[in-house]
């Protein structure tokens, strides 16, 4: 025969194994929701994203990211030691764009992983065939999907001027909240940079605007460029 406490602590083992398999059942069925409802949850932040609320729909392209088109940009023509305000915008060398008071431009789309030396359009880039289209040489880019975008854009200013630096966020030649005032280091240069999420109509036009000529600008598209995403 078993001690008393031996005894005793085999029956509490065998209630233990008799609840856990009345447990099992309950223990497997929670589980089971639990997953089913995270696999809810995930599927209805996939769904509010993608809902047409934002204006877009997943298949189509998001981002456009613009550099200057430095090869629709002339040379500068000089007259004496001053760039001619008839000539704006210019680049007077391979890395310095003269700004006119108005949209930094000409652009171009391009990939961020692309130099400046490709004209291929880049895999973000969906000239007139999805989000954006350019006209000419005014710097301004048309939207042909509404909804909500992310705006960013990073000016590099290398001029020896004493007033400070600025550019804005033109839509539909008009200036919006989204604005860069900076104190120019003449011996370091200085950067402007906006970041701003705005809601946009089809065929809004979206710019970047400088409100001085003659400030020199770094060219450079790794240093010097705006987007939509």
């Amino acid at each position: 025969t078993m001690p008393n406490n031996s005894k005793e602590t085999a029956d509490k083992l065998v209630n233990i194994e008799a609840n856990f398999a009345c447990w099992q059942p309950a223990l497997v069925l929670a589980c089971v929701a639990f997953i089913c409802s995270t696999a809810v949850a995930s599927y209805s932040v996939s769904v509010y994203i993608n809902n047409p609320i934002f204006g877009r729909s997943p298949d189509e392209p998001v981002s456009m990211h613009f550099v200057l088109d430095k090869q629709k940009l002339k040379t500068c023509a000089r007259s004496g030691l001053r760039v001619k305000y008839t000539d704006l915008p210019c680049m007077r060398s391979d890395t310095e764009y003269y700004t006119i008071d108005g949209c930094l431009g000409p652009v171009v789309c391009r990939d961020e992983c692309q130099s400046d030396s490709s004209r291929t359009v880049g895999c973000r880039c969906h000239d007139n065939a999805g989000g954006f289209n350019l006209t000419g040489n005014s710097g301004s880019v048309g939207l042909n999907m509404g909804g909500v975008y992310l705006i960013y854009a990073q000016v590099s200013f290398r001029d020896s001027e004493s007033s400070p630096v600025a550019v804005s966020l033109q839509v539909n030649g008009k200036h919006t909240s989204a604005q860069c005032h900076q104190a120019n280091s003449m011996s370091n240069g200085s950067y402007c940079v906006i970041n701003s999420q705005r809601r946009f109509k089809v065929g809004d036009r979206v710019a970047v605007h400088s409100p001085e000529a003659f400030r020199v600008v770094n060219a450079d598209s790794a240093v010097t460029f705006w987007g939509l995403s």
